[in-house]
């Protein structure tokens, strides 16, 4: 059920004009976007309580995830995907600069702004993530993921 609820949210989500439809007309990278989701899977900045991050922990995490979807980008063969990637590549560079003017004394209002540039950035990726196992057939049931994409890629209007 998990799984048919993220393709529909998938297959109505959009990115930078590229839509699910896009990149289900070209499955070649599957492979690749399998191993990037696992890869995702498994870092805590995506999906850990706010209460938990820390910011230079952050920053490392996320300069980690730009480094690694940059070298995706670099090996995938579909316009439509690259789009994707550097709409991520886009969003995290523009959240690390906003990440490195925060002062590391950790006051209220620097808090404030850290959680909503990670805000920024999940969202980001929970909307790429939903997209990307949609069209590429991807199973989210057993994942860590699967929450976190229910949780902020679906937007009641």
């Amino acid at each position: 059920m998990i799984a048919n609820i993220i393709s529909i949210i998938g297959s109505l989500a959009s990115i930078s004009g590229v839509s699910f439809k896009d990149l289900r007309q070209n499955n070649s990278n599957k492979n690749e976007v399998e191993k990037y989701i696992k890869y995702l899977e498994a870092k805590k900045v995506l999906t850990e309580p706010f209460e938990n991050e820390v910011l230079c922990a952050v920053i490392r995490s996320l300069e980690d995830i730009k480094a690694h979807t940059e070298k995706l980008r670099v090996s995938i063969s579909d316009n439509y995907l690259e789009t994707i990637l550097l709409n991520l590549i886009l969003a995290l560079s523009e959240s690390l600069m906003a990440f490195h003017k925060l002062d590391s004394k950790n006051t209220k209002k620097d808090q404030y702004k850290m959680y909503r540039e990670l805000q920024k950035v999940r969202v980001k990726f929970a909307n790429a993530i939903a997209i990307l196992v949609s069209a590429y057939d991807i199973d989210l049931s057993n994942s860590r993921l699967s929450s976190f994409v229910l949780d902020l890629a679906f937007h009641a209007k």
